[in-house]
């Protein structure tokens, strides 16, 4: 933040204009990434950049540089890529209600062992494909929509709706805490407007990559998920 602060201070006395202002963060929790956002655009405001745009244009999951190091990779593209992957998920939607504008994963490139993406022999799919998968599907249907979901530690969720009324939720359950290992029930509000419409759902976790799933959604609709730890899940209707 220092050097970050150093930038500003020399552009204010320069009278510099500024449209953006772009910036790197790796963490292990959800929270660390949004105190940050939120720390930034706090600094720019300080130096009178508060309408520049803010761009995190590098995130991924770290735990640390050195000793964590190899296990950080193994949550990225390792066998603990469910955790990198629902780590990707829960970011997208916490930053999605923050002063963040642009936000940008590393990475995608072949040969890199940051990339959460795609498996480096086959180039198929991993799990952290997934969440991109499903954000450009809401993202298609344009119009971000309140979740009707009980507030649970550790889960996330974004919701939006379509000009046909065609709604997708992407619900995830992320933390860092390995010794969490118990499935945990959530559940959504569904609208009287989309009850008696059967909803496709698609899970990620430890076992499954983008499987679908077959919830059960009661009578007074109500539409509940037992998520493991270090999963998401996306809903159509």
């Amino acid at each position: 933040m220092e050097y970050g602060e150093r930038i500003l201070k020399h552009c204010r006395e320069n009278a510099v204009q500024l449209d953006f202002f772009s910036w790197h963060y790796y963490c292990s929790t959800v929270e660390a990434l949004v105190a940050k956002a939120d720390a930034v655009h706090e600094l720019m405001a300080r130096y009178g950049y508060g309408n520049a745009e803010s761009i995190l244009n590098e995130y991924n999951y770290v735990r640390g540089w050195s000793d964590e190091w190899p296990y950080s990779l193994d949550c990225e593209s390792g066998s603990r890529n469910y955790k990198g992957a629902a780590f990707i998920a829960a970011a997208m939607s916490a930053l999605q209600r923050t002063s963040l504008d642009m936000l940008m994963f590393y990475d995608a490139r072949v040969g890199c062992g940051m990339n959460n993406m795609f498996d480096m022999t086959s180039l198929e799919p991993l799990r952290g494909y997934y969440p991109f998968l499903a954000w450009s599907r809401l993202r298609r249907l344009g119009t971000e929509v309140a979740v009707g979901i009980t507030d649970l530690p550790d889960v996330y969720a974004t919701a939006a709706i379509g000009k046909d009324g065609s709604v997708g939720v992407l619900v995830t359950r992320y933390t860092d805490n390995d010794d969490i290992t118990a499935p945990k029930p959530v559940t959504l509000q569904i609208p009287e407007a989309l009850r008696g419409k059967t909803p496709v759902c698609h899970l990620t976790d430890r076992l499954r990559i983008y499987t679908q799933v077959f919830p059960k959604v009661s009578a007074d609709g109500t539409l509940t998920l037992r998520m493991q730890p270090n999963s998401f899940v996306y809903i159509e209707f």
